[in-house]
């Protein structure tokens, strides 16, 4: 698929290692007019919530590596790496398959499934699973890491974002972002990503 440049968008992908295995989480935020120290700043947000909040709750096996945030208003532009805050987990235990996730649904004031957005949150002990269900620990971390990310990137002028690359069916020539204005985690049953088992 062809580039679709989105007005005032910085994407945050916060990269995690499994033995030889990589997967990541994707984040969009926005700014208006953002240059490329600011962008810098949200990496620094990012890789905070990333590697000072979330990595606590992962098991040691699994290594938070780093926030890479994208300049996506255009095919060029500028990227920036933090890993400042880059480590192990710090849980003992074994790791649940990173296929198994937590499931963050992001809301927006848009209806329909455009208007929501899903993240999928691995690395925990298999220790929390009962009955292909979370513990509510589980809920508290992954509700912990996305505050903290929200809460951080708000705090140096960023907006957290679902970016839309189509409506209807129809693909958009520009994307569209709607704000999050709240999260949760709706269900405790355990959400599947196949393809991070495919990406070793």
């Amino acid at each position: 698929m062809s580039f679709i440049p989105t007005p005032n968008c910085a994407r945050a992908v916060v990269q995690f290692t499994f033995g030889a295995l990589a997967y990541s989480n994707v984040f969009h935020f926005t700014k208006a007019d953002y240059t490329e120290l600011e962008m810098s700043q949200l990496a620094v947000a990012v890789d905070n919530a990333a590697g000072d909040v979330f990595r606590t709750h992962l098991v040691a096996s699994i290594s938070y590596v780093s926030t890479t945030c994208y300049d996506i208003r255009s095919l060029n532009g500028p990227v920036v790496v933090n890993s400042a805050s880059a480590g192990v987990g710090g849980q003992t235990g074994s790791a649940a398959p990173i296929n198994e996730a937590i499931v963050v649904t992001l809301r927006t004031n848009s209806r329909g499934r455009s208007g929501r957005g899903r993240v999928y949150l691995a690395g925990f002990n298999d220790d929390a699973l009962t009955n292909n269900a979370w513990s509510e620990a589980t809920r508290t971390a992954a509700q912990d890491f996305i505050t903290a990310l929200r809460t951080n990137a708000q705090a140096v002028g960023w907006t957290h974002v679902i970016r839309s690359i189509q409506q209807d069916g129809v693909h958009l020539t520009t994307a569209v972002t709607r704000i999050v204005t709240a999260f949760d985690v709706r269900s405790l049953v355990v959400g599947t990503q196949r393809r991070r088992l495919d990406r070793g």
